[in-house]
């Protein structure tokens, strides 16, 4: 009697052991997702640009957005551009090689640690900029400067002064553009007057 009741047990427990393997071939097994923790500390992405001590209207490239609206004294909304590229804007009277009366709009451009990276207003005949007073007067301030053309009817004028790269964008419609850049991040953006500036520098040695 024992043995029929144990041969029953293990027919009992074979058909149930088919049973299951049988319904579950082809399914996918679920994973159960595990939190690793880790000792490792993660390490800090570095600065990608260097920065500099020479000021500029009183800011200093490398400032992060609140230490450059304290140098101006004012707030004002910040904004990103479609390429992701954040900035604010100002507005000032009497700017170099602009008539004192007019009013210039002055764009705080940062890098991409929202770090200071170049400074930059527009300028043209109309609102009395001369290019050749302008020439004179950097000349005069950073020594002679460098040129470069990208394309016809426009030339950059380029300086260096302090780790900022001083450049000026001139039009053949009399528009220009004043700007003043990180060194990194201008070698970055403007890699061809960069390479034209630092031929001209060997060129003077």
């Amino acid at each position: 009697m024992k043995k029929i009741l144990l041969i029953c047990v293990l027919l009992i427990a074979a058909t149930v052991c088919i049973c299951v393997l049988l319904t579950s071939c082809g399914d996918p097994e679920i994973f159960e997702s595990v939190t690793v923790t880790t000792t490792e500390k993660p390490t800090e992405e570095k600065v990608t640009y260097k920065y500099s001590d020479y000021q500029v209207f009183g800011a200093r490239m490398g400032m992060d957005i609140e230490e450059v609206k304290a140098s101006i004294g004012r707030d004002f909304a910040v904004q990103v551009n479609d390429t992701g590229i954040v900035f604010f804007i100002t507005e000032q009277k009497g700017l170099p090689f602009t008539r004192e009366t007019d009013s210039t709009l002055m764009y705080y451009i940062f890098d991409g640690k929202a770090r200071l990276a170049e400074i930059q207003y527009a300028s043209s005949t109309d609102n009395g900029f001369v290019l050749n007073n302008a020439l004179v007067f950097y000349d005069s301030q950073y020594g002679p400067h460098a040129e470069y053309s990208p394309t016809e009817g426009k030339m950059n004028y380029i300086w260096y002064k302090g780790g900022v790269y001083i450049l000026i964008t001139s039009l053949s419609n009399g528009e220009n553009a004043m700007s003043f850049i990180g060194e990194d991040y201008f070698k970055d953006i403007n890699p061809e007057e960069a390479e034209a500036y630092a031929r001209f520098q060997g060129g003077q040695q």
